[in-house]
């Protein structure tokens, strides 16, 4: 018997694959790893995928408190 899963093709870099990989420890929405840039997630996942790397990617990003070059 054939089973067909609605999914979607998620294009990143490996960098974001693995944080999703991470994600996806917690809540099973993987459903094929293809390759090194490109992932088969469960059609529902993907704005709380979205969500999640986006608020990963911002708790980790460096932020300076000095003002920048052109300012005075």
């Amino acid at each position: 018997m054939v089973k067909a899963l609605k999914g979607v093709i998620l294009k990143c870099d490996s960098t974001v694959k693995q944080v999703i990989n991470k994600l996806n420890e917690r809540k099973q929405f993987i459903i094929e790893d293809l390759d090194d840039t490109h992932l088969f997630i469960d059609a529902k996942a993907v704005e709380e995928v979205k969500i999640e790397v986006e608020k990963l990617l911002e708790e980790n990003t460096y932020k300076s408190d000095l003002p920048p070059p052109n300012e005075k």
